[in-house]
């Protein structure tokens, strides 16, 4: 995804340096999937122009609202089936918050032993991980211009076709 940060002079933070006051979107990527940790989450929100409710994101962008549905949250998840592994709150509190995470790993490990499973057979991810809607990705996503070479949205090379 590639998206411009709109700043206006007249609008200044703490630090005297213009804020953003928007996003124009340039294209979505190759894939329709983005990842953001909850840091990310936080300043884009702050920034005014994404909106996070739990189970979608929305980017209200000066060009266009992108509408991205939750896939995956941070946490434990099996990796052979994609399970999400349930560990207690003080456990994904240390995941989230320190370098190393020795609580969340042994409850990851107590489940897959549980359940059976070897006790790698788990991946942890801080991120979370949203898909844009495909109508949306489609119309927005990364391709090359033939003529400039440069990356740009797939719409601008159809509607320069009509």
């Amino acid at each position: 995804m590639k998206l411009k940060r709109l700043y206006s002079p007249s609008v200044v933070g703490q630090d005297s340096q213009p804020m953003v006051t928007g996003v124009k979107v340039i294209h979505t990527g190759l894939e329709a999937e983005q990842r953001w940790d909850r840091g990310q989450l936080m300043q884009f929100a702050s920034e005014g122009w994404l909106k996070f409710d739990g189970s979608q994101v929305t980017i209200a962008a000066e060009n266009a609202t992108l509408v991205y549905d939750v896939v995956t949250q941070p946490g434990y998840f099996v990796r052979s089936t994609g399970e999400r592994i349930p560990v207690s709150e003080l456990a994904m509190q240390q995941f989230m918050t320190e370098r190393e995470a020795p609580l969340a790993a042994a409850e990851a490990r107590a489940f897959l032993a549980g359940k059976g499973l070897a006790a790698n057979d788990y991946d942890a991810t801080r991120a979370y991980t949203f898909r844009l809607r495909s109508d949306l990705h489609e119309h927005w996503r990364k391709v090359v211009d033939p003529l400039s070479g440069n990356d740009v949205a797939a719409h601008t090379l159809n509607s320069a076709e009509a």
